[in-house]
């Protein structure tokens, strides 16, 4: 009987394999799937989490390969090694005689002692068409690049990083939509089809002899991905942004920033500036945030907004042609009233950072960009380059490059994901405009 490891992380994978082991309506060309047994099932080991705040520490989390596979195998045939170079690992592993090893998304090198113990080799599957993007991150890099063709390679494993002969390849049309994780889930269970198909060859050696080398003429580079690729930076271009937000789902994910600006009603309004007193006098307003004379309010200089073809950061359908400011005449003189009197400018240094008498309030927002698709000039009906317009299912950017980007769902901190009617209640109650700064990648959240 045929012995078979499987070291992954995935688990397409670890459910073909589940079928090995229960083989009664598999076949395979020139061989008999009922011949083989499962030894065990290598992955990554459990994920560490902090301890609680008053130290006790926490159960490791085991990652889903382990869960899958403690359902048909005894818990000393999981492995999970810290490395695939540990000798205790690999003294384990020649006990278990293995006549084949397969991988798939194990993400450790795997090194020359580990390679030279299965009889008939180690085969992996990998989820591009290489010598195309090798590497941690093949199907994003592919999205990224807007990529319209990919497919799945079953290859021997050698010791430089995919790089072995090719056993068999498929390919597949990638949608202008799809995503990274269905993306990945479709190419895999693809592979673990192209593995069985192919086993029998691979048992036999026939697949040694007739597997082909790979062009290193061609190779490209799948590079892992960082969190900080996961920002929105607005002068890509829509289908640029389009692109990132599939392969980056879900993670990192893309996170964008908006300017809100908060709309207060006449009653509120009033209420406010009797509530803060003298401090907003008309002529007090030559400060490090003073206001338009629309009412909006201006940031400070130091900001790192990026307003594009406007400095303001509220989006007003009122300014006035002129793009005049209050402040900018007598308010000149004011402010030398303002510096001999530090004390008081200081005081109403808070509200006036907090108050606009018309527009309300501004408020940074951060979230994820969960779906998007590349809109059309006539979606965005704004008046600013920067202005974020909205409809019943989108809400639509404009690019620095005059290209629409258009998103239809999103994701809050510690939220799930909504659609755009959700997140809007229907309409856009609050004006928003894009900022340019690179933003912090937005924390894990839970589904």
């Amino acid at each position: 009987m045929a012995q078979v490891l499987c070291r992954t992380c995935f688990s397409p994978v670890i459910s073909a394999v589940t079928h090995i082991a229960h083989a009664q309506h598999w076949t395979a060309p020139l061989y008999s799937l009922s011949q083989l047994h499962v030894a065990a099932v290598v992955t990554q080991p459990a994920k560490e989490r902090k301890p609680q705040s008053d130290g006790t520490p926490r159960t490791p989390i085991p990652l889903p390969v382990q869960v899958l596979a403690g359902d048909w195998l005894k818990p000393e045939q999981i492995l999970c090694p810290i490395s695939a170079s540990d000798d205790t690992f690999l003294d384990t592993l020649r006990a278990l005689q293995p006549d084949l090893c397969l991988t798939a998304a194990y993400g450790q090198f795997l090194p020359p002692k580990f390679l030279s113990i299965p009889k008939y080799g180690t085969v992996n599957i990998h989820p591009s068409l290489l010598p195309k993007y090798r590497g941690a991150a093949p199907v994003q890099r592919a999205l990224q690049e807007g990529a319209t063709e990919s497919g799945v390679s079953l290859l021997y494993t050698v010791r430089a990083m995919d790089a072995g002969p090719i056993i068999a390849q498929e390919k597949m049309r990638v949608d202008s939509a799809i995503q990274a994780d269905v993306m990945l889930f479709h190419l895999f269970a693809t592979g673990t089809k192209l593995f069985l198909h192919n086993l029998g060859s691979i048992l036999s050696g026939e697949a040694q002899k007739t597997a082909q080398p790979q062009d290193e003429s061609q190779v490209t580079r799948a590079d892992k991905i960082s969190k900080k690729e996961g920002s929105i930076l607005w002068d890509k271009s829509a289908e640029q942004l389009h692109n990132q937000v599939r392969a980056f789902n879900p993670w990192p994910g893309s996170t964008a920033t908006f300017m809100l600006e908060k709309v207060l009603s006449r009653d509120m309004r009033e209420n406010e500036h009797m509530s803060t007193g003298s401090n907003h006098d008309s002529g007090d307003v030559n400060d490090t945030n003073s206001m338009r004379s629309d009412g909006s309010q201006e940031l400070p200089e130091n900001s790192d907004v990026d307003l594009d073809a406007d400095d303001s950061t509220m989006m007003s359908s009122d300014e006035p042609e002129t793009g005049q400011r209050k402040g900018k005449g007598k308010g000149k003189d004011k402010g030398k009233d303002k510096g001999k009197d530090k004390g008081e400018a200081g005081k109403s240094k808070k509200s006036k950072e907090q108050w606009n008498p018309v527009a309300g309030r501004a408020e940074e927002i951060k979230f994820k960009i969960i779906k998007t698709a590349v809109g059309k000039a006539g979606d965005w009906k704004g008046e600013r380059d920067t202005d974020v317009t909205a409809t019943r299912h989108a809400l639509h950017v404009r690019c620095t490059d005059g290209s629409v980007l258009s998103i239809l769902q999103v994701q809050k901190a510690g939220k799930k994901p909504v659609s755009i009617q959700d997140f809007t209640n229907g309409e856009l109650q609050n004006p928003l405009r894009r900022m340019h700064r690179p933003v912090s990648v937005l924390p894990e959240t839970s589904d």
